[in-house]
């Protein structure tokens, strides 16, 4: 049988058309042959040509401590929106995204290769974990503590933290590997399920979580308001405090209320030491700038320190009569908060961090 291939009417149509040749002895038991040609068609092969998108298959990533990973945990994330992996249960997909704005993922940065693992921080309370990513020069594992972690836009590091992990079906295998390395304890689970039972969904969202006097989080100075949630023991509590990167006087603006500075810092809660302060007073200080403080108001008085590293917030003047003329210069108050005359609910989480307030 002999055939040929050609194109048929439609793109991807392959038909192939084969000839049969069919002989048959006479009668007679003679040599001679009666040769019989048939023509037909094959059922045609049509390939559909589509764009597919091709999914490269890792294996599952097996451990999400620091000094156990190997190159099978290497990953490249770069410029994907919702990319996913394999955990150890080859049964259970991880969904990761790097942001979410007007609705729709934000692609993970170009160079976003390197390693998952988990981070806790000595300083703070267990519960305090979150899942990070170490950007390397090489899927070497060696290279890790050569690298960075990944940031989000704020310049806060990008994060999962442990109290959606413990509650959320969708990281069921993130909580399978951690027991398995033994970063957390079925112990801390609990705990982390007891605090999220009723704020999860807030829990969820990139608000600070404040678990101690002196941890750093981020502060936006152009923000009127500062956000965040207070965590103790397997208790929780949102704050929202008012005018620490602000000022309030009527004859400025509409109400008086104006935001004089623009930029972003680490800063950290305190209890005062300060011999004017009463006990349990708060007060705010600036520990890194991350980006630069600039005055965004022509002319402006001063009235609102610029913030410096290492220094606490403050404002106003120390006003000086000198043979009938009046000088000022910067002075006036510090920043603080009186935790024992607090009494609206969006301040009242402040005194969780207390020594005395229990767990």
């Amino acid at each position: 049988m002999s055939c040929w291939t050609g194109r048929g009417l439609f793109a991807g149509m392959q038909i192939t058309t084969c000839t049969r040749i069919t002989s048959r002895r006479s009668l007679l038991g003679t040599s001679s042959q009666l040769i019989r040609f048939e023509s037909f068609s094959t059922k045609p092969e049509i390939t559909v040509l589509k764009k597919s998108r091709i999914h490269r298959r890792h294996p599952p990533i097996t451990t999400l401590h620091p000094d156990k990973l190997t190159v099978t945990e290497f990953r490249e994330l770069s410029k994907q929106k919702q990319p996913t992996f394999m955990t150890v249960e080859w049964d259970v997909r991880q969904r990761l995204t790097y942001a979410h704005h007007e609705n729709k993922y934000q692609p993970f940065p170009p160079g976003t290769r390197g390693f998952l693992y988990y981070y806790s921080d000595p300083k703070l309370p267990s519960i305090a974990g979150e899942l990070r990513f170490r950007i390397t020069p090489s899927s070497d594992p060696g290279t890790f503590y050569h690298g960075n972690d990944l940031l989000r836009a704020n310049g806060t590091p990008w994060s999962i933290r442990l109290l959606p992990i413990a509650v959320q079906h969708l990281h069921s295998g993130l909580r399978r590997l951690l027991l398995k390395d033994k970063l957390v304890t079925e112990t801390i689970l609990r705990v982390c399920q007891t605090l999220a039972k009723d704020h999860v969904e807030k829990l969820r969202t990139q608000l600070p979580v404040i678990y101690s006097f002196g941890q750093p989080f981020l502060i936006d100075f152009s923000k009127h308001s500062l956000r965040f949630w207070v965590v103790k023991g397997d208790r929780s509590m949102p704050v929202d405090l008012l005018y620490i990167s602000s000022e309030f006087r009527r004859r400025l603006g509409e109400n008086g209320k104006i935001t004089p500075y623009t930029g972003k810092a680490y800063i950290s809660l305190e209890l005062s030491t300060l011999p004017q302060h009463p006990k349990n007073t708060v007060v705010f200080r600036v520990i890194k700038i991350i980006e630069p403080v600039k005055c965004v108001i022509d002319d402006y008085d001063g009235y609102m320190h610029e913030p410096r590293e290492g220094y606490l917030l403050t404002s106003g003047w120390w006003t000086m009569s000198r043979r009938g003329v009046i000088t000022k210069r910067p002075g006036g108050r510090v920043h603080a908060l009186y935790l024992d005359k607090v009494k609206t609910p969006k301040m009242a989480g402040l005194r969780l961090l207390l020594p005395d307030s229990g767990s």
